[in-house]
């Protein structure tokens, strides 16, 4: 009797866990630089905000189609996701910018999840494009990461960058005393932003 509560407790338990992690699998259909505005909302209903902005926000290099306006579509509490905002340009789809809830996804987990490599870097340049990055990654040996860092992925196509909040006592006096840490990519994800790159 207590083997068959406690198989039901854990049962439960993981489908309370799945129900709340964050999905991609809402956004599998969609296609930067091809989906519309239309397409969108019809999977992911009515945005809870509408904003504008400069596109040159959208990567840290500020390379990308200066002066041009991206309408953005935001969304909360979707698939998991704490936010979720839809980046369009001429109403097409360039940016999708996803927060998690807080420290709920591991950093260490991005390659995993966007099935590709990553590069930590401590900033950007706005005189240094992200294109250096293509095809980088972090080596598998001890390093040092800052409290706050950033994941880097650049491809054909697309960029993905990940704030990465790595800011335990541990990590800062690491980071203060400049000690290596084994585990690639520690700390937890702040956000992911995944933009189109071909039209920069």
């Amino acid at each position: 009797m207590l083997r068959s509560i406690t198989i039901l407790l854990m049962l439960l338990f993981a489908m309370l866990v799945s129900a709340d992690a964050q999905d991609f699998a809402l956004f599998d259909s969609l296609q930067l630089g091809e989906s519309t505005v239309e397409e969108v909302t019809n999977l992911a209903g009515k945005p809870k905000k509408k904003k504008s902005e400069d596109s040159k926000k959208l990567l840290p290099d500020g390379s990308y189609n200066k002066g041009e306006k991206i309408e953005i579509l935001q969304y909360e509490k979707l698939n998991g996701w704490k936010k979720v905002e839809f980046g369009f340009i001429n109403g097409k789809l360039i940016s999708v910018l996803y927060l998690p809830k807080n420290k709920t996804l591991e950093a260490s987990r991005l390659p995993e999840l966007f099935a590709g490599e990553f590069v930590s870097v401590e900033g950007f340049s706005k005189s240094v494009s992200l294109s250096v990055f293509e095809g980088q990654k972090d080596p598998d040996v001890p390093k040092v990461y800052g409290a706050i860092y950033y994941m880097v992925s650049v491809r054909p196509g697309r960029a993905i960058i990940s704030l990465v909040n790595n800011g335990s006592w541990k990590s800062v006096f690491k980071d203060g005393l400049n000690m290596p840490t084994v585990k690639n990519f520690p700390g937890y994800i702040e956000n992911i932003k995944v933009v189109r790159r071909d039209s920069q």
